[in-house]
């Protein structure tokens, strides 16, 4: 897709030069990888998979691992609440839950889809992106138009939350923006 200097003006909010807007375009249309002008100072890194439909993750994806242990419905509910486990299930009007059933481990697959749901690299992208000034147009995919894709739930019975970048140009320009904004993230773009 061509993009105009015009489009990017408009989806992004913000300015980027003909001459910045043409070399990326170059890089791509010469099947190079996304042009990344990054940050003098970086703190973190956001990275891209391009084989993951452009998902992006905070810190490599590959780095993420589940806790060993799988607590007890005592100890997960104690992280929200001051109250036990069986006083939130009476709270609930769950009483067929019983104190030895509360002091059991829950199911380790509940657990870990809990657990990747807060705290996987795709979740931590997504918060921090979510919060930048980033301009109504780029969060917005709308018509093949560049920028990114924010999913929560994109089908019914779909739990998923994450963001992705709709094409390898939106990379450059989402990293321009960043910079824009004086985010101290830098791009890195992976494949596997």
């Amino acid at each position: 897709m061509e993009i105009t200097r015009r489009k990017f003006i408009v989806g992004a909010g913000s300015f980027i030069t003909a001459t910045t807007l043409a070399r990326y375009q170059n890089a791509i249309d010469n099947g190079e990888k996304p042009i990344i002008d990054v940050p003098k100072k970086s703190d973190y890194e956001l990275y891209i998979n391009i084989d993951q439909e452009y998902q992006i993750s905070l810190g490599s994806p590959h780095d993420f691992s589940l806790p060993t242990k799988v607590p007890s419905w005592n100890e997960f509910l104690s992280n929200f609440s001051k109250k036990k486990a069986e006083e939130l299930f009476q709270m609930w009007d769950l009483h067929e839950y019983t104190k030895k059933e509360l002091d059991s481990t829950m199911q380790e697959d509940l657990y870990e889809d809990w657990y990747i749901d807060q705290y996987s690299p795709v979740i931590k992208a997504y918060n921090i992106l979510d919060k930048l000034d980033l301009g109504d147009e780029i969060k917005s995919f709308k018509d093949g138009s560049y920028g990114l894709n924010f999913m929560n739930g994109p089908v019914i019975g779909s739990d998923y939350r994450g963001v992705h970048c709709n094409d390898e140009m939106s990379i450059s320009l989402l990293q321009a923006r960043l910079r824009e904004l004086n985010e101290p993230a830098k791009l890195v773009v992976i494949d596997f």
